[in-house]
């Protein structure tokens, strides 16, 4: 029989929504230091954030990577990406409770954008090498993830004649291979939001020579088709963040045609195909913000302001009191045998899922969790020895992730 050494790492954030369009933002802990066009990831309820350029005045390009610890209010430091990948606009995308980061600018400029593709794994704090993006390497493209694939396209290049391109890409972590795919259909871009909702990808905004306020849905289901949706009807803007909380998209600030960072927040709700204005950005106007997010929480911050000054400052997303209540606890863990106990302390509000990842990122099994269950008993005798991460999901809380080390 296996025995397991599990090691349960497990944070629970049950929620009770009901639409609003207002947001509130309570700051967290800033940077370490002021940083401009970094990248950043949420995997399950952990936020990452590392790259992009620091404050300094040779603006010196970084490849760090720091943790933000929920419980202590602090970052905390995270392998970084090898020797000589340091770069500033690079993106990413998440599979699996795997982060990928890819493209971007080398620093100096004379270093030239890139098609590196590195996955980093949250359990092991490691970074992997995986296949390089095909196409023109590039900086400032479009990034998203549906389901088990990544996907990539637009951006800035240096070779093409107007240095802008609209062609897409998908990434199979599986295969480790890239395959093209229809180009998107408006003009070429770069520094386009996107954000996933319903295994939709809403994919607009961005400049090329112009600022742009088109929106397109990318869907995979019908062989990976685009259908322009309503145009967004604030300033035209480049370099906006972009994040989702209970099914809403959201843009926040970027930068005009007149190069003035802005402040204000749009959401778009895909069931009606509507935009409307929700507030300003915790008072602060700037560009190349990051937000990461995991469809329940979401923080924002950094970026560079209109007089060139970068920032430090990190918010994170939620509801005025009264539409939001968000309950925060540890649920009752143990491993019994060939078995992993979870109990919660009230029963699940709606359906959820109980996903498991072999360390590579490959889905094991997925099992459903029905509405007022209040215990699930995973039983893993057929694994096969290793380490594994678990993540119980549901529209009702934030991701519960954890790992067990099951051995022989």
């Amino acid at each position: 029989m296996k025995k397991s050494l599990p090691v349960i790492l497990l944070f629970l954030f049950v929620s009770v929504f009901s639409f609003a369009q207002s947001l509130t933002w309570t700051p967290i802990t800033d940077y370490y230091e002021p940083r401009y066009a970094p990248y950043t990831f949420m995997l399950g309820s952990r936020f990452f954030l590392g790259g992009g350029l620091d404050s300094s005045s040779t603006m010196t390009a970084t490849n760090d990577l720091e943790e933000y610890n929920f419980q202590t209010s602090q970052w905390e430091s995270r392998a970084s990406l090898p020797a000589g990948i340091t770069m500033y606009d690079e993106r990413q995308f998440v599979i699996g409770g795997m982060g990928y980061t890819t493209c971007g600018q080398l620093v100096p400029t004379s270093g030239g954008y890139m098609s590196t593709l590195y996955q980093y794994n949250p359990i092991l704090d490691q970074w992997s090498a995986k296949a390089a993006f095909p196409g023109t390497p590039r900086y400032t493209p479009s990034t998203f993830s549906i389901g088990n694939y990544g996907y990539l396209g637009m951006g800035y290049v240096a070779t093409h004649s107007d240095h802008y391109v609209n062609d897409f890409w998908q990434y199979d972590p599986d295969a480790d291979a890239w395959t093209q795919i229809t180009s998107f259909p408006g003009a070429e871009r770069q520094a386009p939001v996107n954000f996933v909702i319903n295994g939709m990808a809403y994919v607009g905004l961005g400049s090329s020579t112009v600022y742009m306020t088109d929106m397109y849905r990318f869907d995979t289901t019908s062989g990976g088709t685009w259908t322009q949706m309503a145009n967004f009807p604030g300033t035209p803007r480049s370099a906006a963040a972009s994040f989702v909380l209970n099914n809403i998209g959201y843009v926040v600030g970027g930068i005009n045609s007149s190069q003035v960072a802005l402040s204000d927040i749009w959401s778009y709700n895909p069931a009606n195909n509507t935009w409307a204005a929700v507030d300003t950005f915790a008072g602060l106007a700037l560009w190349d913000i990051v937000a990461g997010g995991n469809g329940y929480t979401a923080i924002a911050g950094t970026g560079r302001d209109s007089t060139g000054n970068f920032s430090s400052h990190l918010y994170q997303a939620g509801f005025p009191t009264g539409i939001s209540q968000v309950i925060s606890e540890t649920p009752k863990t143990w491993s019994n045998g060939d078995k992993l106990h979870i109990v919660f302390s009230e029963p699940l509000s709606v359906q959820g899922s109980l996903v498991v990842y072999d360390v590579a990122g490959r889905e094991i099994s997925a099992t459903a969790l029905t509405t007022g269950q209040s215990s699930y008993i995973l039983d893993y005798s057929s694994y096969a020895s290793g380490l594994y991460l678990y993540s119980i999901q549901s529209p009702a809380f934030s991701n519960v992730n954890g790992k067990m080390i099951i051995g022989n």
